[in-house]
């Protein structure tokens, strides 16, 4: 009956930790890497410039802040002055397997979230209220 009972437990402690090597495994398996990162900062640069041009100028915030400018007015300066980095610190915090990049275009603040497996751009925000 000893031997049973200590059979029973050596299964149930073996199983126990067979099922929080799984949880673990779960926790921290990445999404596999579609691009690198110099990939993703070049595929957000051209999002943001297409975003900016294609959206952003159109919007009524946009109109009602610097009028009716077009694309070529301004483009020079706008794509010279694209300054984003790696947001280490929010995807850190939040674990969604995202690439976060933050920055300015054309002194303007912007944030950039980025899938982190496919490049797929998931958000970009401009702030126009500095």
């Amino acid at each position: 009956m000893k031997k049973h009972i200590c059979s029973r437990l050596s299964l149930m402690l073996v199983m126990g930790l067979a099922f929080i090597s799984l949880l673990s495994a779960e926790e921290t398996t990445a999404p596999r890497k579609l691009l690198t990162d110099s990939q993703s900062y070049e595929k957000a640069e051209k999002s943001l410039v297409n975003y900016f041009q294609n959206d952003f100028m159109k919007s009524q915030d946009f109109i009602d802040t610097f009028g009716e400018v077009t694309w070529a007015d301004i483009a020079d300066g706008v794509t010279d002055s694209i300054d984003i980095t790696r947001d280490r610190e929010t995807e850190d915090t939040l674990k969604n397997h995202r690439f976060y990049l933050v920055g300015y275009i054309w002194d303007l603040y912007t944030e950039i979230e980025l899938d982190d497996a496919t490049g797929e751009v998931k958000n970009i925000h401009i702030d126009l209220d500095q």
